[in-house]
């Protein structure tokens, strides 16, 4: 059941949200009745890029339907990069 009605929800902010969802290759029917539950307009997932490779084209297009058949959007995708930084002193990383 709707929290807001239609006419209602016309002039808030819509927001997507993190962490609800896991791999996004690995979407669930569960995952996304939960986004869907909490009236969000769409998910976010985080993703190393080390993995990015190993991806198949398949499985891009697997999320990407899986989104648009319950009307989520994609707010965000976020590439994790394995990255040391060092200090101006190189003895102390960051």
């Amino acid at each position: 059941m709707p929290i807001l009605s239609e006419a209602e929800s016309v002039n808030i902010m819509r927001l997507g949200v993190v962490g609800i969802c896991g791999d996004f290759r690995k979407l669930k029917r569960d995952e996304i009745a939960a986004v869907q539950e909490l009236q969000f307009i769409g998910v976010s997932f985080h993703f190393a890029n080390s993995g990015i490779p190993l991806v198949t084209p398949e499985e891009w297009t697997r999320c990407r339907s899986h989104l648009e058949n319950a009307n989520l959007d994609l707010v965000q995708f976020e590439i994790i990069y394995n990255v040391r930084k060092i200090a101006a002193d190189n003895r102390v990383s960051i």
